[in-house]
């Protein structure tokens, strides 16, 4: 699995998303549940979520969502709660 080649701010661009791009440094695997912390565009700290997506088109693939910042047992949190999300590719 890796990460889409592109992403879209308010249009799409060349490389990978910031989500993208924290899973790829932290070396972990993608699997529904895993957590990374990134800094946006703005410069605040986000978390994202690997999901299951619930989309008609691609049901059950692997997506980014902005995960909650605080979550019991997870030793990935920030202060911030802003955020986006960007998909998977699958290998």
């Amino acid at each position: 699995m890796a990460c889409a080649t592109t992403h879209k701010t308010s249009t799409t661009v060349q490389g990978p998303g910031v989500c993208c791009a924290a899973l790829s440094t932290s070396g972990l695997t993608p699997a529904v549940g895993v957590r990374v912390a990134a800094v946006n565009s703005k410069g605040a700290c986000i978390v994202c979520e690997i999901k299951a997506s619930t989309s008609k088109k691609h049901p059950g693939a692997l997506v980014f969502k902005r995960g909650l910042n605080h979550v019991i047992g997870s030793q990935v949190s920030c202060a911030s709660a802003s955020g986006g999300c960007c998909a998977l590719v699958g290998a």
